[in-house]
């Protein structure tokens, strides 16, 4: 298909702390994380017993990206969210 990672009209599931996420607005890649979702048996500080767990990493992305969705629970708390983001540029 010729896309590498994180090249203009890809998507990645991102994830931004603090701030809510709202659908068709732009983020600029230096706030978004790439991120994953993973199932814990585990309880510690990114785990729920039996349940989901997300997890980030510490670098950051390129260009602009547009939120694919809505994460805007608590948008005035630390919360950590995750939606897909597709880069515009």
């Amino acid at each position: 298909d010729g896309l590498s990672y994180g090249a203009v009209d890809t998507y990645v599931l991102g994830y931004i702390g603090g701030t809510g996420i709202t659908e068709g607005d732009t983020y600029s890649g230096s706030s978004i994380n790439p991120a994953g979702i993973y199932n814990s048996n585990t309880v510690g500080a990114d785990a729920l017993p039996s349940g989901t767990a997300l997890d980030h990493g510490s670098s950051t992305l390129a260009g602009t990206w547009r939120a694919m969705g809505r994460v805007n629970n608590n948008s005035g708390s630390t919360t950590s969210r995750v939606t897909l983001f597709l880069r515009i540029s």
